[in-house]
């Protein structure tokens, strides 16, 4: 994930969904950033001191 990953749903929604994203293996000031969040998926990429970092996610998607 150091570059950003792109995570494609199987179905698309019918509504942008909610994006929740928990890092599993963090490290002290690893903040993430979920951008390009549409019907068809999103990016998703784990920044510490503004720099890409890799690490293990979790995520979910809610929405109709």
């Amino acid at each position: 994930l150091s570059t950003g990953k792109t995570i494609t749903y199987s179905v698309p929604f019918s509504v942008v969904p909610n994006v929740q994203v928990t890092i599993l293996n963090a490290q002290n000031q690893d903040i993430i950033s979920v951008t390009n969040s549409t019907i068809n998926g999103f990016t998703v990429q784990v920044l510490n001191n503004g720099t890409g970092v890799a690490r293990n996610i979790n995520h979910i998607s809610q929405g109709y």
